[in-house]
């Protein structure tokens, strides 16, 4: 009984890392064609969602990050990290304009998980600023969207950032 749970104890010990599925046949390793695929998709599907957010792009400028703002203004103060402030957020799906979200909650620079785009964004920010950003779905909520707002939507955020 002794021997039997040494055993199990160091099988469990093992740490090795995930690795991309493979095949070897023979001499021959090849990668899994599947995975491969999703990667293509992946990136078909996130050029065509910059495609569709440049459409109204009109009067905007485009982040690095990829995210695309109006009204931005980098006079003030910028948020600090750990810093709470009151955010203002209207959401809107970008091509009826339909408002999906009006949500005001308090966040904390640096820790907001919302969206990935607000998240690399509010440290870019400033007390009293009022700004429009146009997000594509992979920068949002993704391919898992939420209660209301649909998977791989590209959406428009109003955001106010009070004093």
């Amino acid at each position: 009984m002794f021997l039997i749970l040494v055993m199990g104890l160091a099988a469990c010990g093992n740490n090795t890392k995930p690795q991309i599925p493979t095949y070897h046949n023979g001499k021959t390793v090849t990668q899994d064609s599947a995975l491969l695929t999703m990667l293509r998709v992946n990136e078909q599907m996130s050029a065509e969602a910059d495609r569709q957010v440049l459409n109204y792009a009109n009067g905007y400028s485009q982040w690095e990050n990829g995210i695309w703002t109006r009204g931005y203004s980098n006079w003030k103060p910028m948020l600090r990290e750990d810093e709470s402030v009151m955010l203002g957020l209207r959401i809107f799906d970008l091509r009826d304009s339909t408002l999906l979200e009006n949500i005001r909650e308090t966040v904390q620079v640096g820790k907001y998980e919302r969206m990935e785009a607000l998240a690399t964004l509010l440290p870019e920010l400033h007390r009293g600023d009022s700004l429009s950003l146009l997000v594509p779905w992979y920068l949002a909520y993704g391919a898992t969207g939420n209660e209301h707002v649909a998977p791989y939507s590209n959406i428009r955020i109003e955001i106010i950032v009070e004093k």
